[in-house]
């Protein structure tokens, strides 16, 4: 989601700092991937957002094959491609592992989309896409370093766990969480967009602060240390997590 950082003033008292967001509905879909709004599904945890009852059904049969069939077969592997954009689901399972999102996911606060005809269109393929939302707690925090969150992924979540089966999806999810600690999540691509935040909301967050809590604005600091810290940890633990969790999957590094 794009957002945009502001001041909110009721009848001139100031409320602090908020975020304006992207809502992720029919419309967002439809703007960000050139698919008209009536031919969109949405399922929020488990449930239909946006569609027909008929949507629902279809998803959780998918659901259900794609938790219970065996994936170390091939064939079933294939069919599973058919039913997920697999780079999707691998791109937003790994990101929320790599950054150690626990507490209320990934058994809530998921949400997917698919077109519900076939299309011309490059997204119009009726697979299953992930969308990433709501990232605020239990996350990216040096608390969370050293819980293996590919097993704790797998407890949770039947369709990961059941990928996790084949040896192909192995491979897969460890060359994403190794390139994502190479690329949008390398040390020193943390720091540029955490150094652009605090240097954008700094002064407003210690108004903030004092506004709400009658502090100094140190704990917005630590807190920033914190996440920069969890970034400049996490390549090594997520290189040792992969060994323990796929011992039999090579590493391009290795």
């Amino acid at each position: 989601m794009r957002h945009v950082p502001y001041l909110l003033f009721l009848d001139g008292e100031y409320w602090g700092v908020y975020y304006l967001t992207e809502k992720f509905d029919t419309r967002y879909v439809s703007q960000h991937y050139n698919i008209s709004q009536s031919n969109i599904v949405i399922i929020k945890n488990g449930e239909l957002d946006e569609g027909e009852e008929d949507d629902l059904a279809l998803f959780t049969d998918a659901m259900t094959f794609l938790s219970g069939a065996d994936m170390t077969e091939d064939a079933n592997y294939k069919k599973a491609c058919e039913i997920l954009d697999m780079e999707s689901f691998t791109d937003y399972f790994c990101a929320e592992i790599y950054i150690a999102r626990a507490s209320d996911w990934p058994q809530s606060n998921y949400a997917l989309w698919r077109s519900r005809r076939k299309g011309v269109g490059k997204y119009e393929d009726g697979k299953w896409r992930w969308m990433l939302f709501d990232l605020n707690t239990d996350s990216m925090s040096m608390s969370g370093m050293d819980e293996n969150m590919i097993d704790r992924t797998r407890k949770w979540n039947a369709v990961f766990n059941n990928l996790c089966n084949s040896q192909q999806f192995r491979q897969l999810a460890a060359d994403k969480l190794v390139q994502l600690s190479q690329t949008v999540f390398a040390p020193v691509a943390v720091d540029t967009v955490l150094d652009g935040l605090i240097a954008g909301t700094e002064e407003a967050m210690a108004v903030h602060f004092r506004r709400f809590y009658g502090t100094s604005d140190e704990l917005f600091y630590e807190t920033a240390e914190d996440i920069r810290m969890f970034f400049k940890e996490r390549p090594e633990v997520i290189k040792n997590m992969i060994r323990e969790s796929f011992p039999d999957v090579r590493l391009a590094s290795e």
